[in-house]
């Protein structure tokens, strides 16, 4: 879902994703268009992890040290399949 997304928008593989529904991504990361006009920063699932609320507070704030200069667009991904 998510990582597709940031692979999609980049326009190659970066991030690893998967078709399963629970989370692949463990850490949030960040990969650069090759323009170098387009950072993306792909994170944790909130509800589709199996960490601990503490533990996706703690990856979560990471967040920011990604993004120093602000963010322009969040992108939320949904899957509305049962």
């Amino acid at each position: 879902g998510k990582s597709f997304v940031g692979n999609h928008l980049l326009g190659r593989p970066a991030f690893e994703a998967s078709e399963q529904s629970s989370s692949v991504t463990a850490q949030c990361s960040k990969e650069t268009s090759s323009n170098e006009n387009l950072d993306v920063i792909d994170c944790i699932g909130l509800f589709d992890t199996n960490k601990n609320p503490q533990e996706v507070h703690s990856i979560l704030s990471r967040f920011g040290e990604l993004a120093p200069d602000g963010v322009h667009a969040v992108v939320v991904v949904l899957s509305l399949s049962g």
